[in-house]
């Protein structure tokens, strides 16, 4: 009988504790739990070849997808950008037009080993990770802002040793 009245008073703990919210570290901040989406639902891309196969199982990659599945990720003035690269890529086969590389690995040839997201300072996330054929350290910051009560990625910055780019500063060239 002592047993189960211990075991009900730690979950009763517990289920206070939820609810004044001492375990929120436990959770992703809202910021990183976008990210974490944003890969689950598209990293997938460097493990299969492209084709009309790979489509029909698994759907386009990112930079193919229809606006409405774009802006669950990212801001209004970044989708319009991706919109206008995936258009120029289509009127434009077989030529590049700004983006030469998959945004969500900052390269022409996708790939990721020991992949991390954290929480980084003023809305940002911090994706880093090796890059399989030469180990070099990868490392992407996401700007996020809050829209209509959720967060969306405003812009992608691809760090190397002393300079940074932007996606959105790629998209935006004529």
């Amino acid at each position: 009988m002592m047993f189960h009245v211990r075991r009900w008073c730690c979950l009763a703990f517990w289920c206070l504790a939820l609810q004044a919210g001492h375990c929120a570290e436990a959770a992703p901040e809202a910021p990183v739990r976008v990210i974490y989406q944003l890969y689950k639902d598209f990293a997938w891309v460097p493990m299969f070849a492209a084709g009309k196969e790979v489509d029909a199982y698994v759907g386009p990659g990112l930079m193919e997808q229809p606006r409405a599945v774009l802006e669950r990720y990212f801001d209004p003035s970044l989708v319009d950008l991706i919109v206008a690269e995936t258009k120029c890529v289509a009127d434009n086969p077989g030529t590049l037009c700004n983006l030469e590389f998959d945004p969500l690995f900052g390269s022409s040839d996708p790939g990721a080993g020991n992949l991390r997201i954290k929480a980084g300072a003023n809305n940002t996330a911090l994706v880093q990770f090796d890059y399989p054929s030469s180990g070099e350290k990868v490392r992407l910051e996401y700007t996020l802002v809050q829209k209509d009560g959720h967060w969306k990625v405003r812009d992608i910055a691809y760090v190397k040793a002393r300079s940074k780019v932007t996606l959105r500063t790629i998209l935006s060239r004529k």
